[in-house]
């Protein structure tokens, strides 16, 4: 698992925000998947292979040899059903990311593919929480709607998704997000050691504020974090 969590957060808003050209244009990836991401040098965050976006239409995808083209893991429920698919099942392929670089495991996972596509099918899923207890509800829940099964119900688009986490990662001082990264690449160890500090302070920060201004009843009862010990 990446830690602090939000960390995974800043790797999928810049993600989300190179996707949003993409689905500005009316392009949808539609196999997103981390060997598809690529770091540079300097620590920015690329978007490869849109290869089956370029190659296959919508209506095209399923007729050709009547066989599922992509990453079963990473896969969308439309896609897999041979729906048609629009910008939420890269959306919910970015979900199935997220989940994974917080948690260090998939959300759906099975001993075959088959098994695999079913338990995506079935939307069900281990609350990330459960396995990373500094979690804030907020991220929680972001990663929450883009697992959504109905695509009606999650982001419409890359765009929202990273407006969603730089929202998210604004509140605790992380603002400018790819200068982040590039900082966190240069010296993991470090970053991470600082973040949590800076983490901590905002979130200390939050508390009180919240308390002052009698929005809480306690200030240890910071929302969107869950206590330690």
């Amino acid at each position: 698992p990446m830690e602090p969590p939000e960390l995974s957060a800043m790797i999928i808003h810049e993600l989300a925000a190179a996707l949003a050209h993409a689905h500005e244009a009316g392009v949808i990836h539609r196999d997103l998947k981390p060997e598809n991401v690529m770091v540079r040098e300097d620590g920015v965050l690329k978007l490869m292979d849109f290869g089956i976006a370029r190659l296959l239409d919508i209506e095209d995808r399923m007729t050709v040899t009547g066989a599922l083209v992509g990453s079963p893991a990473h896969m969308s429920p439309e896609i897999i059903e041979g729906l048609e698919a629009g910008p939420e099942a890269d959306v919910f392929s970015l979900g199935i990311m997220f989940y994974a670089l917080m948690t260090g495991r998939l959300p759906f996972t099975a001993s075959n593919t088959t098994a695999t596509l079913k338990r995506i099918l079935d939307g069900t899923y281990e609350d990330p929480r459960r396995r990373v207890p500094a979690l804030s509800d907020e991220l929680a829940e972001i990663c929450a709607t883009c697992l959504q099964r109905d695509p009606q119900r999650r982001y419409p688009n890359a765009g929202k998704l990273r407006d969603a986490l730089a929202d998210a990662l604004a509140g605790l001082g992380f603002s400018r997000v790819g200068e982040e990264l590039i900082s966190f690449f240069a010296d993991p160890p470090s970053y991470q050691r600082l973040a949590r500090q800076r983490i901590v302070a905002a979130l200390l920060e939050r508390g009180e504020r919240q308390l002052q201004e009698k929005r809480t009843p306690h200030a240890q009862d910071v929302p969107g974090r869950r206590p330690h010990g």
